[in-house]
Order: C-alpha cells, then sequence, then structure tokens
C-alpha cells in the first residue's frame, strides 16, 4: 500500500471531485484548506451518488488508509486505519481465530461505513454493533486539527464517551481516519432457524418470549419475504453462534419454544452457507452511502411495529425488533403518507420512547426527524434536541463545512 508522503499544498480549486488522502497529515491539510476556502467535504456518509447535486464540494475517498497498525490478540483488540474493507479485515483476523462481528451493506464495504452509519448489521443483536465495537477513533476535525476518542481497552471512558457521538454522526462532526475496534472468537458454528410469521400482530409476543427465555440470540430479524424464495409475507430468522453443541442445543430448545406458539408457521433450519447469504441480503437493505433512494429507516417501540406494519402493508420491509429499527422500501410520493399514518400511533409514545424517521431526499440529503405534531411534551423535546445537535455542529464544525447534506 502507498501512502502519499508528499508535503506539496493542497489545491481544492483544481482538484478531481475526489481527493485519496494517503495518510492522516494529507487529510488534515485537506480539511484545513477546505475550512480556509469554505469548500464543503463530502464523505460516503453524504451518499456520494449525489455528488452533482453539491456543486464545487470535495469527495473525501478514505480507500488509501487501509493498513492493520497493530493488533494485540490477547486483548482481542485491533487498531486500523478505517479505510479497510470488512471482508478484507476478517479474513486478516480469521488467521488468529477471531473477528469483528458485523456485516458490512456490500461485499466492499469498509470499517469506515461502519462508523459513519453505525450499522453493523443482523448482527448487532448479538454483539452490540458498531457503537459497542468501536472502542476508540482518531479523526480529524474541520479545520484540519487532530481529535482522540475513548482508547484501546474496554473499560476507558469516563465523562462523555465522544466516540458514541461519532459513531453513526456520518462524519457529520469530523473525519474518523483510525478505529481501535473490540474482537471476538471465530465462532466454530452457527445455524438459524426461520419460521413463516402468519401477521404482525404477533411480532410484539414472539420477541417478549423469546427474550424471556434466556436462550442465547445473536440474530433475531422479521423481514418481508422479498428476502426469500418462499411464498409468504414475512418471516423471523434467529440465529446463534458459538461453539457447535452449544448452539445446537440453542436451536433445540428455541425450537420446542416457537413451535407451540400460535401464528408461526413450519421452521427451518439453516446452516452456515444459507444462513450467510440470508445474512448479507438483509445487511444490504440499508441507509448506506450505495442505498437506493426509497427506503425508510424508523425507530420506534416494539409494541407500534404491527400497525406500523399494518398501515404500509405489501411494502418490502426489515425490522430489527430488539432496536426497535424498521426499514421499508417505499416511494417518494408515499413519504407524506407515510408520515401521516404515523401521526396517531407517535400519540401514543412517550418522551422516550417517540417515532423518529430517516431518509434520503430527492436532493440526496440525509434527513432525521421526529413524528409527532400533537403530543407537546415530545414536540418541545425534539426541538430542544435540534438546537443541541446545531450547538454540538458549530463546536465540532462551525463552519458547517462537512458533509452538508445531513440534516439530523
Amino acid at each position: 500500500m502507498n501512502k502519499n508522503e508528499s508535503n506539496e499544498p493542497v489545491t481544492l480549486s483544481e482538484a478531481t471531485p475526489s481527493l485519496r488522502p494517503g495518510d492522516a497529515t494529507e487529510l488534515s491539510r485537506i480539511l484545513r484548506k477546505a475550512s480556509t476556502e469554505q469548500t464543503k467535504i463530502l464523505t460516503g456518509g453524504a451518499f456520494l451518488s449525489e455528488v452533482s447535486e453539491h456543486k464545487g464540494s470535495i469527495v473525501i475517498d478514505l480507500s488509501a488508509l487501509d493498513s492493520v497498525v497493530e493488533h494485540v490478540q490477547e486483548d482481542m483488540v485491533i487498531t486500523v486505519e478505517t479505510g479497510i474493507k470488512i471482508a478484507e479485515l476478517n479474513r486478516y483476523l480469521a488467521r488468529s481465530g477471531q473477528w469483528l462481528p458485523v456485516n458490512g451493506s456490500s461485499p466492499n464495504s469498509s470499517v469506515n461505513e461502519l462508523i459513519e452509519t453505525g450499522n453493523g448489521g443482523p448482527l448487532d443483536t448479538g454483539f452490540g454493533g458498531p457503537r459497542n465495537l468501536v472502542l476508540g477513533l482518531d479523526s480529524i476535525l474541520a479545520d484540519g486539527s487532530a481529535f482522540k476518542s475513548g482508547g484501546k481497552i474496554v473499560k476507558n471512558v469516563t465523562g462523555y464517551d465522544l466516540t458514541k457521538l461519532l459513531v453513526g454522526s456520518r462524519s457529520w462532526l469530523g473525519i474518523s481516519h483510525r478505529a481501535h475496534l473490540r474482537l471476538f472468537a471465530l465462532p466454530q458454528f452457527r445455524q438459524a432457524l426461520l419460521m413463516p410469521l402468519e401477521s404482525p400482530d404477533i411480532i410484539p409476543g414472539f420477541c417478549k418470549s423469546l427474550i424471556a427465555s434466556g436462550i442465547a440470540i445473536k440474530v433475531l430479524e422479521i423481514a418481508s419475504a422479498d428476502f426469500l424464495p418462499e411464498r409468504f409475507e414475512r418471516f423471523a430468522l434467529v440465529a446463534d453462534f458459538g461453539h457447535r453443541k452449544e448452539v445446537e442445543e440453542s436451536m433445540d430448545h428455541l425450537e420446542e419454544l416457537v413451535s407451540n406458539m400460535s401464528g408461526v408457521g413450519k421452521i427451518h433450519r439453516l446452516e452456515k452457507d444459507a444462513l450467510d447469504g440470508l445474512l448479507d441480503k438483509l445487511a444490504g437493505f440499508s441507509l448506506s452511502d450505495n442505498a437506493v433512494c426509497d427506503l425508510v429507516e424508523l425507530a420506534a417501540p416494539l409494541k407500534l411495529i404491527p400497525e406500523i406494519l399494518n398501515e404500509v402493508e405489501g411494502c418490502t420491509f426489515s425490522l430489527r425488533p430488539l432496536q426497535g429499527k424498521l426499514t421499508l422500501k417505499l416511494k417518494k410520493d408515499h413519504l407524506d403518507s407515510l408520515e401521516r399514518k404515523l401521526a396517531f400511533p407517535a400519540m401514543q409514545c412517550s418522551l422516550a420512547g417517540a417515532i423518529t424517521l430517516a431518509h434520503r431526499s430527492d436532493d440526496g440529503l440525509y434527513k432525521v426527524k421526529t413524528i409527532n405534531q400533537v403530543n407537546h411534551a415530545i414536540k418541545d423535546n425534539a426541538t430542544r434536541l435540534s438546537n443541541l445537535k446545531e450547538s454540538i455542529k458549530k463546536r465540532f464544525d462551525p463552519e458547517f463545512i462537512l458533509n452538508p447534506g445531513i440534516r439530523f
């Protein structure tokens, strides 16, 4: 891997639409120059296919920053540059019997995508996702200054955990070029149960029964049958990873539990290859930088999921119930209708359980909003939260040059 060590000044006005820094120093110079010249900077989290919508902007490509910096096997921690691809990283880790338990949205997904989106795919249920796996970050702020958060050990934070603020922020506050990651032992065996669900109405009870059982679960996803060749409307996927005997025992207990539930159809077992293929499909159904424009992500309390799914009957969807995350494929002209339909369910929410909606607009903007115009407590809280986000943005990026298309 060739790292560009050049100290030549960066001339943004003559640059191509994409700049590929070879090291952190070069990335810092680019951002410092951009801040001085008021040039907007875009990264993967800003949906790079929409560069034409932001004329005069510069795209930062971190793919040259793809090295393993340090791997402490006994501590199960690795430090990497964030341009490294997840698949490449896990191939390297497999040699020492370890892995980073995430699914990227595509085979080319990088660690940077995990940090920007905060989404590690279906494995987030069992392993905590990027917010749990990213222990620390080295980042560059909009003015070119270096910024460190967290560290290389699991318990290394006192006061505010700024790493968790950066994970999922789509490089809105700074660009992270190095990450300290928590690893797990490479599982010896994996297996899943796949079962059709007759109605969205059984989803809350189904999920609560699984949780109350205490059975080990690493994946719990509910989705429409668009992801499968089978002809039924929706299915649940429950999986475990680990030692073969323990996983098989978990699946046996789980099968016994769900076979007695009403509304659950014939149960199928999936082994490694079939399971991995389905996990990749589900992981790709997300608001990543290569996502199609008609995806909408909702965060809502589990008890409201049946009502929401009944309102959008027929839409392709995937649900990560324990995170309350619902992704829908929805035509643009149906988005306003969806918001109106969500107004009544949103009235049932407490302040801590409000419905939020994230989507990509026609002009390439990534927008997040709270759905409730009636519950004044939620509405007022959403306003305060919006003001707080703007205040944080001003602290990190006073010129608002980083990913101007993001609207949290």
